[in-house]
């Protein structure tokens, strides 16, 4: 299986799926979230280090497959969607997400080591590994070859 394919299966790239818009949500700050045990229609917000580094997820599916159930992901940078309250600009148009498991997003902790993964789970602290989301012709594909190591700042569970 090339790379490309295999970015693919693991995070599916649906063009038509726009960010949710947060604006009059109410935000709660968490240092932790299980994205398994969350209820179904959950959203979530977190920041990495870099101010662009902000990212939406919407929990799919019921939380009796864990895991295993799908999670849509928007990277919104920090735009006109103030997901996290700032502002700059887009990678790209912004259109789409990436669909994919929950265990797929983890916290990693590397102060020791490679093997300490929390599948499914946002820590503040911990580092996370997504792909670098890329548009090409306006289509969003996920790059996992240059994937994105960066350390949770900021988590938010987003209600209305």
């Amino acid at each position: 299986m090339s790379t490309l394919e295999e970015s693919r299966e693991r995070f599916k790239p649906i063009q038509e799926i726009e960010p949710p818009d947060l604006d009059h949500m109410i935000r709660t700050e968490v240092a932790r979230v299980d994205l398994g045990i969350l209820p179904e229609d959950s959203l979530v917000a977190f920041s990495g280090l870099h101010t662009a580094s902000n990212y939406v997820i919407n929990v799919l599916d019921s939380h009796d497959l864990g895991n295993r159930r799908k999670v849509n992901l928007w990277y919104v940078g920090s735009g006109e969607l103030t997901a996290l309250g700032t502002h700059a600009c887009f990678i790209g148009p912004g259109r789409g997400c990436l669909q994919t498991e929950a265990r797929r997003i983890c916290s990693v902790d590397l102060r020791k080591g490679l093997n300490h993964v929390e599948e499914g789970v946002l820590e503040v602290g911990k580092q996370y590994c997504l792909p670098t989301f890329r548009w090409y012709d306006g289509e969003l594909s996920a790059d996992i070859i240059n994937s994105r190591i960066e350390t949770y700042t900021r988590i938010e569970l987003i209600t209305d």
